[in-house]
C-alpha cells in the first residue's frame, strides 16, 4: 500500500511525496470524490432542477457527448452545443432579461493589475489574528492540489509532485503582490477534461481567455447573455468523472472506507447550507440553540466537528478503515493516533489551530486506537482458520 517516489523532484520534496507514499491512493482520490460530490456538483444540480427545462436538456447533451460519446451534428463539441441550445431556449422563453445585458454593458470597464507590495507589507501587521484560521485553509488548498496530482497520475499522466505543488504556491505569492487575496491551486477534474479531448493547448487557451475576460471586464456581460444553468452541467460531468475514477481505481473491498470518507464533505456542505439559511432568516445556530436544532433532527455540532477540515478528515478516516479491512490493525491504530494529534492541535475537527482545540475528538481517536490495538493483539481460533483459507 506504500508507494515509492516517482520522479527526481521527489528526492528533495518535503511533504507532498511523503503523503503520497504513506496515504493510500484510495484515500487521496476518495477525498477528491468528496469535494466533487458536494462542492462541485450539489449547487449546480440545485440550479439545474430549479430550471429543469433548460438544465436537464443541457445536462443530457453534455452527458451524451462526453460519456456516451455520441457524435453530434457537424461534430460540434457537446459543451458548446449545450451552451448554444441552453442560451437559445433561455432567451426564447423569457428566462433571460435584456435589462441585465444593458446593465452589464453600462458597467463595463477595463481593469489591469497593479503592484500592491506596499499593501502586502502593511498586511503583515494585521496577520496574527487570522493565522489560526488561515493555516488550515492553506493546508486544505495544498491537499486538494496534491489530490489533483494523484488524480492525474491515476489517469496515466505523471507529473513531478514537488514542482507541481510549488508552481501554484509561487503564483499565489505573485497574485498577492498584484493585490489578489485568492490562493492558486491545481485545477480539478483532470480525468474529465482529458476524456473530452482537452490537452495542453486547451489549458493554455483557457488561461489566456480568463485573463482577457478579467482584464476587459467581460464576465458580467457574458453571464447576462449566457444563462448560468446552461454552463453548470459541465461541472456536474466533471464531478461524475472524478467520482468514477476514485471508485474505479480502488480495490473493491476498500469501497466501504471510501463511502465513509464522503461523509465529512457532506457534513461540511450541510453545515454551510444551514448557516446560510439561518443567516437569511436573520439568526444563527447559537441564537436558535444547539439543543433545539438537535431535537429537530439537525445535529449541528456533530456535523460541524465532522466537517471541519473535511479533506484531511476524509483522508484519515479512509486510511484507518482501509488498514482495518486489510486486518493491519496496528497500522490503523497508528493512523488513529495521528488523527488524535491533528485533532488536539485543531488541524482537523476544529475551527482554528490551537492547543487542545479539538480535545474531545482527540480523545475519541485515542479510544479508537486502543480498540484497534486490542484487535491487533487479540487472537481468535477463527483467525487462524481464515488465514489458512486465504493462503490456499
Amino acid at each position: 500500500m506504500e508507494r515509492s517516489s516517482r520522479s527526481g523532484y521527489d528526492n528533495w520534496a518535503f511533504v507532498g511525496p511523503y503523503i503520497q507514499k504513506y496515504i493510500p491512493r484510495s484515500a487521496l482520490l476518495g477525498s477528491l470524490a468528496g469535494i466533487a460530490l458536494t462542492y462541485i456538483a450539489m449547487n449546480p444540480m440545485g440550479e439545474v432542477y430549479s430550471t429543469p427545462y433548460i438544465g436537464l436538456l443541457t445536462l443530457v447533451i453534455v452527458l451524451a457527448g462526453w460519456i456516451a460519446h455520441k457524435r453530434l451534428p457537424g461534430n460540434i463539441p457537446a459543451g458548446l452545443l449545450a451552451i448554444v441550445i441552453g442560451m437559445t431556449l433561455a432567451w426564447v422563453t423569457g428566462y433571460m432579461d435584456v435589462a441585465n445585458v444593458q446593465a452589464a454593458v453600462s458597467g463595463f470597464s477595463l481593469s489591469t493589475p497593479s503592484f500592491a507590495l506596499n499593501h502586502l507589507m502593511d498586511g503583515f501587521s494585521y496577520l496574527s489574528p487570522f493565522l489560526a484560521a488561515a493555516i488550515p485553509l492553506a493546508i486544505y488548498d495544498f491537499l486538494e492540489s496534491l489530490d489533483n496530482v494523484e488524480s492525474a497520475t491515476a489517469d496515466g499522466d505523471e507529473y513531478p509532485t514537488t514542482l507541481s505543488l510549488l508552481v501554484p504556491a509561487l503564483l499565489t505569492l505573485f497574485g498577492a503582490m498584484l493585490g489578489s487575496p485568492y490562493p492558486t491551486i491545481i485545477y480539478i477534474g483532470h480525468p474529465g477534461w482529458k476524456a473530452t479531448g482537452a490537452r495542453v493547448g486547451y489549458s493554455i487557451l483557457t488561461g489566456i481567455s480568463i485573463i482577457l475576460i478579467a482584464f476587459v471586464g467581460l464576465l458580467p456581460l457574458m453571464l447576462s447573455i449566457i444563462p448560468l444553468v446552461a454552463l453548470l452541467p459541465i461541472l456536474i460531468y466533471i464531478a461524475m468523472s472524478i467520482g468514477t475514477q476514485a471508485f474505479k481505481t480502488a480495490d473493491p473491498k476498500h469501497i466501504p472506507a471510501m463511502i465513509l470518507g464522503l461523509m465529512p464533505f457532506i457534513a461540511s456542505f450541510v453545515i454551510l447550507q444551514v448557516n446560510n439559511a439561518l443567516t437569511a432568516a436573520g439568526t444563527s445556530a447559537g441564537e436558535v440553540g444547539l439543543d433545539v436544532l438537535q431535537n429537530n433532527g439537525v445535529y449541528y455540532e456533530g456535523w460541524r466537528v465532522l466537517g471541519s477540515s473535511d479533506i484531511l478528515v476524509s483522508m484519515m478516516l479512509i486510511s484507518i478503515v482501509i488498514f482495518l479491512i486489510e486486518k493491519q490493525y496496528n497500522k490503523a491504530a497508528i493512523y488513529s493516533l495521528v488523527a488524535a494529534v491533528l485533532s488536539f492541535f485543531g488541524f482537523i475537527h476544529a475551527g482554528q489551530i490551537g492547543f487542545g482545540t479539538g480535545m474531545s475528538t482527540a480523545i475519541g481517536y485515542l479510544s479508537m486506537a486502543a480498540g484497534l490495538l486490542f484487535f491487533h493483539f487479540y487472537r481468535h481460533s477463527d483467525d487462524e482458520k481464515n488465514t489458512v483459507k486465504s493462503l490456499k
